[in-house]
């Protein structure tokens, strides 16, 4: 169950209020996401850190828990500290059902990209019960790519600018040429051997081939000329 007070590991104890949200929240994504049990959920807080208002979460799941281990300045709650936590547990709930279907062997991009968008479009079918921006945390993503872009070959980095950001707009854009979630997309994903070739027949069946070949075409070409937010609304027309 959510919280860590007890644990002698955590130097602070974690705020009542994030154990209380996390406690909240998690019962509700977890049911829109589908999974068929709440998995272990541990917070750790390391107090403040040097930084006046510096916010920091650490997470990392599997298909049994979820650790979340935060630092900086959680002593009070602040709509921007709720939709940190409640975004985070989304995404890391995603890793739970993630692994629910197998082992991830997916290149990153792939694996974190598709956990990020199915935690945004979780988040906007939750609506009010979550209460979080899911249109901010997709411009997140989307300047993050953009950033990641004028690195070069997006491909070609293992940055989380690219893994996270461009890896979202890659997932959620093919889910939308679809017509399903992105959920629906990792689930057939989950049916192959992950890899990138398999993502784009994968494209090419669902989403069809015009949209994979400007998948083809985001992932390899170098589009640091080819301003990023136009590129990035290219492939979701299916058009670069």
């Amino acid at each position: 169950m959510p919280g860590s007070r007890g644990n002698a590991t955590a130097p602070h104890e974690t705020p009542v209020w994030v154990d209380a949200l996390v406690a909240e929240q998690a019962e509700v994504l977890a049911s829109i996401i589908g999974l068929h049990r709440l998995p272990f959920i541990e917070i750790t807080y390391a107090g403040p850190t040097e930084i006046v208002g510096q916010r920091i979460i650490e997470a990392e799941a599997n298909a049994e828990q979820v650790r979340i281990h935060l630092s900086g300045s959680w002593e009070g709650p602040s709509r921007d500290g709720r939709q940190q936590i409640i975004g985070n547990l989304a995404h890391e709930l995603a890793h739970v059902w993630q692994y629910a279907l197998g082992t991830p062997t997916e290149p990153l991009l792939f694996h974190e990209g598709f956990a990020e968008a199915i935690a945004i479009d979780v988040l906007e079918r939750c609506g009010a019960a979550c209460d979080v921006d899911a249109v901010q945390l997709l411009e997140v993503q989307r300047t993050a790519c953009a950033d990641a872009m004028f690195e070069g070959v997006i491909l070609a980095q293992t940055s989380r600018l690219a893994v996270y950001g461009c890896g979202t707009i890659l997932a959620r854009h093919t889910a939308a040429n679809a017509d399903t979630t992105p959920q629906a997309v990792y689930l057939r994903f989950a049916e192959t051997g992950r890899t990138k070739s398999d993502f784009l027949d994968i494209s090419r069946q669902r989403a069809g081939s015009t949209f994979a070949n400007s998948a083809f075409t985001f992932l390899h070409n170098d589009h640091r000329l080819g301003q990023p937010r136009r590129v990035m609304g290219l492939l979701r027309q299916a058009k670069l």
